[in-house]
């Protein structure tokens, strides 16, 4: 009778819980200090979904580790088809997308905050930074919970659901994954015309228009738009090019890549909560042979990158952040060299590479 009394109670004072707040609007942030100290918790903001990497063939497990995994882990390991057999608590999916909520929030209320002289370059870098982040959501998101880009059926593949308002009461809808590339488009663009043109180096969890250069290069090359990824790449790098000097640090006991590195315009990571992508404290995770295989043996990324265990077999060393994680989604210069020069690809049935017409000279090398 309690029970039947409460919801009785609760059915006849129905506009006034419907107008209540829900309880993640609590807190409504109305300056730009509190927008900033949004955008600036970095357990939430600055971490990407796992489950991509845990799927990959970068590494492989021993039996023994593997039977010791975690449900997601041990499914994700074999590409299983029901992945979280029943889990509630889906972190690759909820984390993202609160990075997204939090991101709406400060784009719906930035505008109510007049712009002043003295307030510009913060309002401008802390709307530049919503859009980035809710670009960067949107696109770690579609790479594990979306097909594969392919232009030819792009308009009709499902995508994510592209929430774009802080309404926790609007339906969600799942977008083509169309619609969702040109949505992280559409965020990384507005960001960059709105983010500051230099890294804050004591504030790397910040984004800057390097980083979204960078970003929109990783976006295309997802969506096989190669030419246009080497332009992006190109533009990141005018803009900041800074590499650590590998045949120095290797000279440095117990080196260790700090989050803060020189590389880093972006810091982000990869969640913690897993039990596989520990690098050296966990033996049965083992960096594929071919992978390994791939770096020539004076290559000083092979032993920057990786450490022979006792067994005889590679594991990852610590990573980017400083951390024992695998492996790091840093934005780095590192990174968008890569992309800068890949494979020649073919164009009008050429093996092409494209250099711009303006700008510094560039170097190629063929090797065997």
């Amino acid at each position: 009778m309690l029970l039947a009394g409460m919801v009785i109670g609760q059915g006849c004072r129905k506009s006034g819980y419907l107008d209540a707040k829900p309880s993640t609007q609590l807190f409504v942030p109305t300056t730009l200090d509190d927008f900033q100290a949004m955008l600036d918790k970095d357990n939430v903001m600055n971490e990407t979904p796992v489950l991509g990497e845990l799927a990959s063939d970068n590494y492989y497990l021993t039996n023994t580790l593997w039977l010791g995994l975690t449900t997601k882990e041990h499914n994700a390991y074999i590409w299983a088809a029901d992945t979280y057999q029943g889990q509630g608590s889906v972190v690759d999916w909820n984390e993202p997308y609160q990075q997204v909520f939090n991101a709406n929030v400060v784009l719906d209320a930035i505008d109510k905050v007049p712009v002043t002289a003295a307030n510009g370059q913060q309002w401008n870098a802390l709307k530049g930074a919503a859009y980035f982040m809710r670009g960067y959501a949107f696109y770690n998101l579609a790479q594990v919970f979306a097909p594969v880009y392919d232009s030819a059926t792009a308009a009709t593949d499902l995508g994510i659901p592209l929430r774009l308002t802080p309404g926790v009461d609007a339906p969600s809808v799942r977008a083509s994954v169309k619609e969702t590339y040109e949505q992280v488009i559409s965020d990384i663009t507005n960001a960059n015309a709105l983010l500051p043109a230099a890294i804050v180096a004591a504030n790397r969890n910040r984004p800057c228009q390097p980083a979204a250069m960078a970003l929109l290069a990783r976006v295309s090359l997802s969506m096989r738009a190669y030419t246009k990824a080497g332009a992006y790449a190109d533009s990141c790098l005018r803009r900041y090019n800074t590499l650590i000097d590998f045949s120095y640090a290797a000279t440095l006991t117990g080196f260790v890549f700090s989050r803060l590195n020189n590389e880093t315009f972006y810091q982000s990571r990869m969640y913690s909560g897993t039990g596989v992508l520990k690098a050296v404290s966990i033996t049965g995770c083992i960096v594929d042979s071919t992978l390994f295989g791939s770096y020539d043996t004076s290559d000083l990324r092979r032993s920057m990158f990786y450490i022979i265990n006792g067994n005889g077999f590679p594991n990852a060393r610590a990573n980017f952040t400083g951390f024992t994680l695998q492996s790091t989604t840093n934005l780095a210069s590192a990174a968008v060299w890569s992309t800068n020069s890949p494979a020649p690809v073919k164009i009008g049935g050429q093996n092409t590479v494209t250099n711009p017409i303006t700008g510094p000279q560039q170097f190629y090398r063929l090797k065997q």
